[in-house]
């Protein structure tokens, strides 16, 4: 049985609701822009890729650690996904508001029944579970408003702590909480074969790689 439970959020425990592609088009229709959603979802990868890219070249995490950090990120993200024209729009300016405000809402997340199943079974184990996430500032104040905050002893998010996966260190901040522990007493469940498999996996915890898409979902406790 693990002591300590390391839980990737992003894709592991929350997922959109809505695609962004949608959220993006109809954020941009309310101002009398069409951007077919086909476009969209094509460039966002390209745009959310060359985004952190450039963070990374200039020693930066890709969200930053504060409030406007996230803004820059997200509205560079958004700015090349949708095609706005240089210089930017009030338009496009506040269809950027509109999406970006959306996900910073509960409304906008759900999260997986098993993540849920896991969560609550680690509770009434009395096992702790540590969320490790690369994301922007707002993470805290969503899962508090998710209701999900009491599931974990303690948050190791990167725009927190300035260190983003796949950095070693931003696991070891959290084995820092259970000094006496041994790396491999901790069990670090994610769905990023780098930032959260082999990053951890390099001191010493145990992983677990899941892809719920491909029929390897959250195990059960009981299945750890």
């Amino acid at each position: 049985m693990v002591d300590v439970l390391l839980l990737d959020i992003a894709g592991t425990v929350l997922i959109p609701t809505r695609k962004i592609e949608h959220v993006y088009a109809e954020a941009l229709q309310h101002e009398g822009i069409e951007v077919s959603q086909s476009i969209i979802a094509e460039r966002f990868p390209k745009a959310f890729r060359a985004q952190v890219t450039k963070a990374h070249s200039m020693g930066s995490l890709a969200y930053g650690t504060t409030s406007d950090d996230a803004r820059a990120f997200w509205s560079s993200v958004f700015y090349s996904a949708v095609k706005a024209p240089n210089p930017i729009t009030a338009e496009y300016q506040r269809a950027f508001q509109t999406a970006l405000l959306f996900f910073r809402t509960p409304r906008a997340w759900t999260f997986r029944p098993e993540a849920l199943a896991l969560l609550r079974e680690a509770k009434a184990a009395a096992i702790p579970v540590i969320a490790v996430s690369n994301w922007d500032i707002h993470l805290r104040p969503l899962l508090n408003r998710l209701g999900l905050t009491e599931y974990f002893y303690r948050l190791v998010i990167s725009a927190e702590v300035g260190i983003e996966k796949p950095n070693p260190q931003i696991y070891q901040r959290a084995m820092n909480f259970f000094p006496a522990y041994s790396s491999s007493q901790f069990l670090m469940i994610g769905d990023h074969p780098v930032n959260d498999i082999a990053a951890a996996r390099s001191l010493g915890c145990e992983t677990l790689l899941i892809n719920p898409a491909s029929g390897h979902p959250l195990p059960s406790l009981q299945d750890i």
